[in-house]
């Protein structure tokens, strides 16, 4: 299944003193009336793959999600998931900007990417 919405997450944790970094994807789906709105959180990036307007998001725990090139961005179905981080864990959670995903270095060092 394909979401509606998704966002790369930075996570930076707090202990971290070698300024260590994860990248995750979070994943929005919208509901009904029935079904509410949903998400999912892979284990984090590992690579990521443009085919055909569709991004591969290659997991570290090898799977593999596909989402739409157009549809980055935080609406309802995820924004009080990335807000409940943000309270418990303040500082070390950020939302990226929408880039070139399969040009980004996933790298877990804190690197200034350039997007």
């Amino acid at each position: 299944m394909i979401c509606d919405n998704w966002v790369v997450l930075k996570i930076q944790p707090e202990a971290s003193g070698e300024q260590e970094v994860f990248y995750k994807l979070l994943q929005g789906f919208s509901g009904s009336y029935t079904y509410g709105n949903s998400w999912h959180m892979n284990s984090g990036i590992e690579k990521v793959v443009l085919n055909d307007g569709l991004y591969e998001v290659h997991g570290c725990s090898g799977s593999v999600h596909k989402v739409r090139e157009g549809s980055y961005g935080v609406r309802l179905n995820i924004a009080e998931v990335i807000a409940h981080y943000d309270n418990n864990y303040p500082n070390c959670i950020k939302v990226m900007p929408d880039c070139n995903w399969s040009e980004f270095k996933w790298s877990n060092k804190d690197e200034d990417q350039s997007i």
